[in-house]
């Protein structure tokens, strides 16, 4: 039997509402018991492996429900291993794959070879979300239901918007009998209009069309209202502006299911912050003023947001350098997600125990993953190892691409390990 203790750790479980310095029992790649000073009724002979986490904490295994995989079709992006390699270095141990792969994960045979292909492939599990529209267009409804079966556990045209509200309707309607929630990339292209960063005196300096907070909220708006409708399972994906959070907080309010994520680039920068033609700052929705930055963290801090997600998006260097109106949207996030999170504990806005529900136990349950977000006897031994003081200077990674915002800065909060299932897959800044 392999049998792993973690002793002198600060465990952090939201599912237990549990904060308290406590040891951890593994055998056999679940967890057996959660105790205090464990190693003194359990033989060392008795043990595989101890592991000393005095000043880290312990969580539940990290669970990013916005991960961009690219494969199939755009692996010269990303692949399912390098991506996974990425979660592993960043303490993730779930990815919810998005469907806007080439061809898009439209059918149950898709959704199959994406959950086949990470078990071949991943340093981390891999999880399936399955397209709303046949091929992502927005025209006709894709067989969810099949794909249910065939196991995405969410859908999203993740992108690009179901901009149709009568297949929205629908979409939403079939929710309720799947169980599995709709993630709505909230933007009106007609409004968004060629814009590549946020609508104000930023983009005006910088010579840059703008795009509206309105282009986010509108849709957010419909389809809350939608939501009220058809009493369908709503989750809005990267909520970057101020009337967005107003929106989702009367939803929650008046009892709908509807969650929301925001990502750390949008709590952590604005637009003023943009340093010129740097596409490795370009983002969809962008990032938006100090005020709307000031709101998402004020709705982390009181509930209202649901779920920290890094809606990471891979692209290769070339298509980077392009200039900031011709580069394509997106950042890579799931190597900075500790510590950028961390950030809104560092300044008091929560506390550890909601930062780690933020992180793992909230995705986990929008999700419906009974088996992630918590570390329950009896639940696999996904957890990572926190060390909320290291400082490291981010510089190389895992992930295939390297856009972020962040490279140069020194970063302070990460993963040191990173188990799934029992087994070790990052330790000490290295994939194992």
């Amino acid at each position: 039997m392999n049998r792993i203790l973690i002793e002198h750790g600060r465990v952090l479980d939201a599912s237990q509402s549990l904060d308290a310095a406590r040891d951890v029992l593994i055998e056999d790649g679940r967890v057996v018991e959660i105790g205090e000073q464990l190693s003194s009724r359990i033989p060392a002979e008795f043990l595989t492996r101890r592991i000393n986490a005095q000043h880290l904490w312990v969580v539940p295994g990290l669970v990013d429900m916005h991960v961009h995989l690219r494969e199939p079709g755009k692996e010269v992006d990303e692949t399912i291993a390098t991506g996974t390699r990425a979660a592993a270095m960043g303490g993730v141990t779930t990815v919810l794959s998005m469907p806007n792969t080439l061809p898009p994960t439209d059918t149950p045979e898709k959704v199959a070879w994406i959950a086949s292909r990470g078990k071949e492939t991943g340093k981390v599990r891999v999880i399936v979300a399955g397209a709303v529209t046949n091929n992502q267009d927005g025209l006709v409804l894709a067989p969810m239901g099949s794909m249910a079966d065939a196991g995405a556990v969410a859908f999203t045209d993740d992108g690009r918007p179901v901009f149709n509200a009568l297949l929205m309707r629908h979409s939403l309607e079939l929710t309720r009998s799947i169980g599995a929630p709709l993630i709505q990339h909230c933007e009106d292209p007609n409004l968004t209009n060629g814009g590549c960063m946020n609508e104000g005196p930023p983009a005006v300096r910088l010579g840059f069309k703008g795009i509206p907070n309105a282009s986010e909220s509108v849709i957010a708006a419909r389809d809350i209202e939608l939501c009220r409708l058809t009493r369908g399972r709503l989750h809005l994906a990267h909520i970057s502006t101020r009337e967005t959070i107003v929106l989702l907080r009367r939803a929650k309010e008046d009892g709908l299911d509807i969650t929301g994520e925001v990502c750390p680039h949008h709590f952590t920068l604005s637009d003023a912050q943009i340093p010129g033609d740097n596409a490795n700052w370009k983002m969809n929705p962008p990032l938006r003023s100090p005020k709307d930055v000031e709101a998402l963290q004020r709705a982390l801090a009181d509930g209202i947001v649901d779920v920290i997600a890094t809606d990471h998006a891979p692209h290769s260097p070339d298509k980077k350098e392009k200039s900031f109106p011709d580069a394509p949207f997106g950042i890579i996030g799931l190597e900075t997600l500790v510590p950028l999170s961390l950030r809104l504990v560092e300044q008091g806005l929560i506390s550890p125990l909601r930062w780690a529900h933020l992180v793992s136990t909230g995705p986990s349950q929008r999700l419906g993953l009974r088996e992630c977000g918590s570390l329950m006897k009896g639940k696999p031994a996904d957890l990572t190892l926190i060390d909320p003081a290291l400082e490291r200077r981010v510089e190389r990674f895992e992930s295939k691409s390297i856009n972020s915002p962040f490279t140069g800065h020194t970063l302070k909060g990460h993963a040191v390990m990173t188990m799934v299932g029992g087994v070790v897959v990052m330790e000490q800044g290295r994939v194992v």
